[in-house]
């Protein structure tokens, strides 16, 4: 489950509208106001790397794998998976416990707050370059 975006930041979120979430489970949940950080307490942080940007001239997007303590912090193992944009956290893809290669849920921060201000179904959450577009201030 390797995520490498040679073809775009949008390429990820894309796919994560095709996956079906009837019986996913995620970690844990969170609601419309709640601290971006609260999805992620207690897991262990593995950086991994910038992926791109949406269009020339636009902010470099990276990931951070979040991973419940005890299994190989990768890419494959991750609870949830960050998008940031510089030390900014813009959105947070959740995976199933029992399928982690099966996103549940995308929550964004469109604000800069550190507070949720979006968040969908996997299957129904707009792509990356739709999230960034849609921010509320310049990161």
């Amino acid at each position: 489950m390797t995520r490498t975006w040679y073809f775009g930041v949008s390429a990820v979120l894309m796919a994560l509208t095709l996956a079906t979430v009837a019986s996913a489970e995620p970690l844990r949940t969170a609601n419309v106001g709640d601290r971006m950080g609260s999805l992620v307490t207690g897991l262990q942080k593995a950086d991994g790397g910038p992926l791109g940007s949406c269009a020339a001239g636009a902010p470099v997007v990276s990931y951070v794998n979040y991973v419940v303590p005890g299994r190989p912090a990768d890419d494959d193992n991750a609870s949830f998976q960050a998008f940031t944009i510089g030390d900014r956290v813009v959105a947070v893809v959740a995976y199933d416990e029992q399928d982690l290669s099966t996103p549940v849920a995308v929550y964004a921060d469109i604000d800069g707050e550190g507070l949720i201000t979006n968040m969908w179904p996997a299957a129904d959450a707009p792509d990356a370059c739709a999230i960034l577009q849609g921010l509320h201030y310049q990161p």
